[in-house]
């Protein structure tokens, strides 16, 4: 059974990090039962699900969705990296199990319109490194496998750190475009959000994601102080900064 309109309503999907997710948002519900700590932080423990559904209501993908009528998908999972996103992706097209951490729902190709990706900091993705036929995973801020990898970065590779660092960006930098031009493959329209620098170099040497990159110059209005009623436009804020560039 069809309405009467010859609209078809497919939905948006949004990857990112905690940005995306929208943390901090709940303290704008002036609930009695928000606890500390500051909106910079997050500790699961001390969130009410009031105080997630309040959030799903002010996060820039659900204002988007509201503005074109239609549904956002996100991930469950407060914050990740690249990586996490890929996974989101492919677990909510089917095209892997598990992973119920981000996602309990599934979609086909021709259910959804966009996917919009946010990208994180870069070295939240892994850099992946072999010794003696053994991979091994380095995260800049994790201290597991450190020496390890500055065995393998100095003793076998012999490159300075800064070096495997750009050639890691640039690895997930074509990561990101390979997913993006797979899910155009499969008719979905992409988009792309980019608040890293590091990402920059590489987005100004390819067309493709050029096209894609959200890159709109807007001002901002102030962020309000969370003692004001949530009266402060935040549709304004999250279509200018998605919607007034590439969007239609």
């Amino acid at each position: 059974m069809k309405t009467n309109s010859n609209k078809i309503y497919k939905g948006l999907v949004f990857g990112g990090c905690s940005f995306t997710w929208g943390q901090g948002l709940y303290y704008y519900s002036n609930l009695d039962t928000l606890k500390e700590p500051p909106p910079d932080a997050y500790n699961r423990s001390l969130l009410t699900d009031a105080h997630l559904k309040f959030a799903e209501t002010l996060r820039f993908p659900r204002l988007v969705a509201n503005h074109f009528n239609t549904f956002e998908v996100c991930m469950l999972q407060n914050g990740g990296s690249e990586d996490t996103t890929f996974c989101f992706l492919d677990k909510i097209f089917n095209q892997i199990g598990g992973q119920e951490h981000l996602s309990t729902n599934t979609f086909s190709f021709d259910e959804i319109e966009y996917v919009i990706i946010q990208t994180s900091q870069p070295n939240r993705n892994p850099i992946i490194f072999n010794i003696d036929g053994v991979e091994h995973q380095f995260r800049t801020y994790d201290p597991h496998n450190k020496d390890l990898f500055y065995k393998w970065l100095i003793e076998i590779e012999k490159i300075s750190f800064q070096d495997c660092f750009i050639a890691h960006v640039k690895k997930y930098f074509y990561k990101l475009k390979d997913k993006m031009q797979f899910l155009e493959s499969k008719g979905i329209k992409t988009l792309i959000l980019n608040w890293e620098i590091e990402y920059l170099p590489y987005f100004k040497e390819d067309e493709f994601m050029m096209e894609r990159y959200i890159t709109k110059e807007i001002s901002f209005p102030p962020v309000p102080p969370l003692e004001v009623s949530p009266s402060y436009n935040y549709e304004k804020e999250a279509i200018e900064i998605l919607i007034f560039m590439k969007y239609m």
